[in-house]
């Protein structure tokens, strides 16, 4: 009679011991989930906002758009500058 009771009491402790640790497992990836989301908010809040810098106005009208030269880069590396123009010539 002892070993069966003490075979049901070990059951029953060992089944209690792996319930508590799927519930840690479960609660440890929730936990873990929830940071990484936090972080990727963060660093998506932090990549968005500019430091130093005034928000860009959107305007409707093409007026701010007439000034800009057209340059084609087409083919050029990332890295290779243009030649000054006159204008910038003068102003250095």
């Amino acid at each position: 009679m002892r070993t069966i009771i003490g075979v049901a009491i070990g059951t029953i402790a060992f089944w209690l011991a792996m319930l508590a640790t799927v519930l840690t497992y479960v609660l440890e990836h929730i936990f873990a989930i929830g940071v990484a989301t936090a972080l990727v908010i963060a660093a998506v809040l932090v990549s968005r906002r500019r430091c130093g810098a005034r928000p860009l106005l959107r305007t409707s009208s093409p007026a701010s758009r007439r000034h800009r030269p057209v340059t084609g880069k087409a083919g050029r590396l990332a890295s290779a500058h243009t030649a000054p123009t006159a204008h910038i010539r003068k102003v250095v």
